[in-house]
């Protein structure tokens, strides 16, 4: 799949819900989506996933690191975000607060 914005490594995708490789590694119920994915692992600002580490064709099958395409509820939960089209800096701003509880995830 081709995404029009590139991926910055933020972790958004990863915050806002378990992929199903994560949901059958770590045996998390689909609808325990408020459980963080213990494969995610953060690098100062850049995120990485342990699974997909271990298994590069996984990670193309996921399409980490392609491109971002994420659109979500987390500045305003009344307004879902075009969030793949923020500046990378913003992106990662954004998802350091999710990461931290400082604002909510959807």
């Amino acid at each position: 799949m081709k995404y029009p914005n590139k991926c910055c490594r933020c972790g958004m995708c990863c915050l806002s819900g378990v992929c199903p490789a994560g949901l059958a590694r770590y045996g998390i119920k689909h609808d325990d989506q408020k459980q963080r994915c213990p494969g995610l692992m953060f690098d100062g600002d850049k995120s990485s996933c342990q699974i997909a580490l271990q298994s590069p064709a996984l990670m193309e099958d996921l399409g980490m690191g392609a491109g971002c395409c994420i659109k979500a509820r987390v500045i305003s939960p009344d307004r879902v975000v075009a969030f793949e089209e923020l500046p990378d800096k913003t992106k990662i701003i954004i998802a350091q607060k999710v990461r931290y509880n400082q604002i909510a995830q959807a």
